[in-house]
């Protein structure tokens, strides 16, 4: 560790150099909030029942909690203790978590729950509390031996990737705060900002955020994705971070009523004083991005990977359109052969993952100590901004030999605005095939549709062209399964109830 960045274990120290910095907690009972010192107090008290319970250094704590004040003192305190915090994404996960032979091979030595968190604790005892979250132990028979890697890591994170197969991963501990810096030397955060966080804190990148501020004293703001909307117009943050999705249903917020005051509303909706906003985690239309800069709202592409951390991001003095910007820092990122993106640091974020039955899988992804395969493939141009072309798995290898990156065409059509999803098909077949899924089926989209598809065909397309096209109206959800867990598509899932009707 550099001088100027503590281990991870002092983290929680650093709330006491920042004393005054507040903390606003936003949720549906309303605003509350604290400082810096605040909750520095309430670690130091959460530390010490939690010791008194018989957590200590290498424990393995499952966390089944969502976005609170009393979520980032645990968190916290965890880094103090040196425990293995196991969070987990969701409450859709309590009865795996409930075992203490531990989730995806994870065995756990104490659970924590919030409230009343319905996970099955009949295998475990009720020992007390911590922060008035419940806290139970596993019982001595039922406890399963660990994966000795587990020792020195602060965290296990879960990643599903495209395939919707969740992994857990293991956490580099003296990897974590030099990431958070990195990105937060990138985004110039200061003690002025406002951080907005909203995603669910189970998503170790929303932590990383969290210990960013820390690390550079700003304050920020912690809401949820139930409350978020209110939580941007009453805190008003400079810094935030979502998906496309959210960006996305944000400008269908703003184009209700006159289409003069559009841009106003949607500027309004943000709090009207973002210096930067990201999207990450998928594309984003270059037509949403067109709307937030006639709002004035400077919204950037960034680019980052559970495994790795922050890779890419634009920046207001280096931005290119379609890309998703320079890397953080310069030179981590290579093109392989084949045209994977392929990222090296000292150390990743994270350094494996756990009980894995797919152990070429983990190769293909762990090439060696500092570098990580991201299966994205794309390109760096000369001016070094990268850019992203899709995922090495979903190529489409057609009857004729072409290989081709359905989400280079795919994202022609997502310029269309009512256009939700375009999903090229025709993987061993002689041409492509094209499912659209449109907020209405209607002329106009028609007609927007197969001009775009005219095009392709004149074009990226001329080999392999796009014969067949369906419209549809149907929503993919992760919960009927043509979305996956992080809102990706669902590629083999979409194929199994489309692609015969595409073709037919």
């Amino acid at each position: 560790m550099t001088a100027s960045t503590p281990r991870l274990e002092d983290l929680p120290l650093m709330l006491d150099r920042h004393a005054d910095r507040e903390v606003f907690l936003h949720g549906r009972a309303g605003s509350t909030r604290t400082t810096f010192g605040g909750i520095a107090q309430r670690v130091q008290a959460a530390a010490r029942q939690a010791a008194a319970l018989g957590l200590g250094a290498g424990s393995r704590v499952g966390l089944i909690a969502g976005n609170k004040l009393e979520t980032l003192v645990i968190d916290m305190a965890a880094l103090a203790c040196r425990w293995t915090l196991v969070h987990l994404p969701d409450r859709a996960g309590t009865s795996g978590s409930s075992d203490p032979g531990g989730p995806l091979g994870v065995p756990l030595d104490a659970l924590i729950l919030e409230g009343e968190a319905d996970a099955d604790t009949r295998a475990w005892s009720l020992a007390g509390t911590v922060e008035g979250f419940r806290v139970y132990r596993a019982n001595e028979a039922d406890r399963a031996p660990a994966d000795a890697r587990l020792s020195r890591a602060p965290a296990i994170v879960f990643s599903s990737g495209t395939t919707g197969r969740s992994k857990a991963i293991i956490v580099d501990r003296e990897a974590v705060l030099p990431h958070a810096r990195r990105f937060f030397d990138m985004l110039e955060a200061n003690a002025q900002d406002r951080f907005l966080i909203f995603l669910p804190l189970s998503n170790y990148q929303q932590k990383l955020l969290v210990y960013g501020c820390v690390l550079s004293g700003t304050g920020f703001c912690l809401s949820d994705m139930a409350t978020v909307m209110p939580a941007l117009r009453a805190y008003r943050p400079t810094l935030f971070l979502a998906p496309p999705v959210f960006y996305e249903s944000a400008c269908s917020l703003a184009r209700v009523g006159d289409e003069q005051g559009r841009s106003a509303r949607l500027a309004q909706l943000f709090g009207g004083a973002i210096r930067r906003a990201y999207s990450g985690m998928a594309p984003i239309k270059e037509s949403v991005m067109s709307a937030y800069r006639e709002a004035g709202v400077a919204l950037f592409e960034a680019y980052g990977m559970t495994e790795f951390g922050p890779i890419c991001a634009n920046t207001p003095d280096a931005s290119a359109s379609g890309s998703v910007g320079r890397p953080i820092p310069p030179g981590s990122v290579k093109i392989a052969e084949d045209g994977e993106i392929i990222v090296s640091a000292p150390r990743c974020l994270t350094s494996g993952y756990v009980a894995l039955a797919d152990a070429d899988e983990a190769r293909k992804t762990y090439l060696d100590e500092t570098s990580i395969a991201t299966g994205d493939v794309g390109y760096i141009d000369d001016a070094g901004f990268v850019y992203i072309r899709g995922r090495k798995k979903e190529l489409i290898l057609t009857s004729q030999g072409y290989k081709i990156h359905p989400g280079s065409i795919e994202r022609r059509f997502h310029e269309i605005a009512a256009v939700r999803h375009a999903v090229v098909l025709g993987n061993g077949r002689p041409y492509l095939g094209l499912l659209i899924i449109a907020e209405q089926e209607d002329p106009s989209v028609h007609d927007a549709v197969f001009d775009v598809v005219a095009r392709l065909n004149r074009e990226e397309c001329a080999a392999h062209p796009i014969q067949r096209v369906q419209i549809r109206t149907h929503a993919f959800t992760p919960e009927n399964g043509l979305l996956t867990a992080n809102l990706k598509l669902n590629r083999k899932n979409i194929a199994a109830q489309y692609e015969q009707a595409v073709f037919s």
